[in-house]
């Protein structure tokens, strides 16, 4: 059984997911006062870059076929 290893983005998601758990910890707990944008930007961010990445794939995909 091969272990698959895991890719960029997946290393990358993991951290934006524990960095978000972190921030949300400490908003909650009155730690730190940012706005609910800056907290939650980590996840935002591996969101935008999932998508900018698919884009890309679709579009290389695209051109391929022509």
């Amino acid at each position: 059984m091969t272990k698959k290893k895991p890719t960029i983005l997946t290393k990358l998601t993991s951290l934006a997911l524990l960095t978000t758990i972190i921030f949300l910890i400490l908003k909650l707990t009155d730690v730190i006062f940012w706005q609910w944008i800056w907290v939650l930007s980590p996840f935002w961010g591996v969101l935008g870059l999932n998508l900018i990445i698919a884009l890309i794939k679709d579009i290389v995909k695209d051109i391929k076929e022509h």
